[in-house]
């Protein structure tokens, strides 16, 4: 689906108290020659080291423009939106195709013995980590006789 168009006409959202302390600061520290990342990281420890009341101006301006905002808002009416199972609007978008619904795969005769022994090894070493549990039973698999592999892979067949 594509991405909404934004309406240039909606009113600017409002700011953090801590974009306007940038906005007031970050001039100060380019003029000094400090790169743009440089002066940012500076912004966030001056940010981090004020004190409440040294924030209290940058708080009072994002009242002043949550204010700004919402007087702005009561005013604004958001353009009409469009259809979009119009056929016009469709055209030269690539269609969706349709899911193909999934059937659960049958388990191996090898997963079906993993089942059976992972709770065994786990008992006997609680401890052992997920890789070694599986080299644990996949060296039991490569253990097993024809005839041994041949009961795990009938009883998959039949699963």
């Amino acid at each position: 689906m594509a991405k909404a168009r934004k309406d240039p006409s909606k009113p600017k959202k409002t700011t953090t108290a801590w974009m306007c302390f940038c906005n007031a600061n970050r001039k100060e520290l380019l003029d000094k020659g400090m790169k743009v990342t440089e002066a940012s990281k500076e912004l966030g420890k001056m940010w981090a080291e004020l004190s409440d009341e040294d924030k209290e101006p940058f708080v009072k301006l994002v009242e002043k423009d949550k204010k700004r905002y919402a007087k702005e808002m009561e005013n604004y009416v958001p353009p009409p939106k469009q259809a979009d199972d119009d056929e016009d609007s469709q055209e030269g978008k690539k269609k969706k195709k349709e899911k193909k619904e999934r059937k659960p795969r049958k388990p191996s005769g090898y997963i079906l013995y993993g089942s059976d022994q992972r709770p065994n090894i786990k008992k006997e070493s609680p401890d052992m980590k997920a890789p070694d549990v599986m080299r644990a039973i996949g060296a039991g698999w490569k253990a097993l006789t024809e005839e041994e592999r041949g009961e795990w892979n009938t009883k998959a067949a039949n699963a």
